[in-house]
């Protein structure tokens, strides 16, 4: 009976210090299994982090690109809703021209213009641009000074691929037309390694009427 008592006791007493020595700290494997799964939960946050950083970017860059676009259309609709005398295509800008079948090139007088000055019309046109090296990419350029000197209005991350105007009721104050102009935009822009294709299109009224000469007199 004691010798049964006293091996009891040794075991609980043994298992006692087991305890002890076991809540004293964490085993060699514990501490590596806490490391690398702390390292994967960083891993996967840090690609999320950066997944969500280039996501921002990208459309940080898109906007911009997009208001450019935005911005140079909306300037030629605005000059073009207050000008006369669109003209659509080469040759003597001052002359009103229409094109139903489409041409790259467009001008009009400005609303602050004189229609005696052959030399003030705005111009606006698709021109390919020759880059340094090789390569070239579109762009909308405008004039103002009747096509002797022209600025670019796009930026180089828009590769602009047709731009396309349409204009009738310009020709003829007789025919019942309010001069009417259809602009459309297409192309490629560029972020990164990606490359997206877009289109944009507007369409403007001449807001002066456009009345027979005499008319009301």
């Amino acid at each position: 009976m004691y010798f049964f008592n006293k091996q009891k006791n040794k075991a609980a007493s043994a298992t006692g210090r087991a305890r002890m020595t076991r809540s004293d700290g964490f085993t060699l494997i514990e501490v590596m299994v806490s490391i690398t799964i702390f390292a994967i939960v960083m891993t996967v946050g840090l690609a999320a982090l950066l997944s969500i950083n280039r996501s921002y970017q990208k459309a940080q860059t898109e906007r911009t690109i997009t208001d450019n676009l935005s911005s140079a259309l909306e300037a030629i609709s605005r000059q073009m809703r207050v000008g006369t005398s669109f003209h659509c295509g080469g040759g003597a800008y001052e002359i009103p021209r229409d094109c139903a079948t489409g041409d790259s090139i467009v001008a009009f007088e400005a609303f602050d213009g004189d229609l005696l000055d052959m030399d003030d019309q705005v111009v606006y046109q698709f021109e390919e641009v020759s880059l340094i090296g090789g390569g070239s990419y579109g762009q909308i350029q405008r004039s103002l000074d009747s096509g002797r000197n022209f600025v670019g209005v796009t930026g180089r991350n828009i590769n602009i691929e047709n731009f396309d105007v349409r204009i009738i009721g310009a020709e003829s104050s007789t025919d019942g037309v309010q001069p009417f102009a259809i602009i459309t935009i297409r192309g490629k822009y560029t972020i990164g390694q990606l490359e997206s294709d877009f289109v944009i299109q507007t369409s403007v009224a001449q807001r002066q009427l456009d009345l027979p000469s005499g008319f009301g007199s």
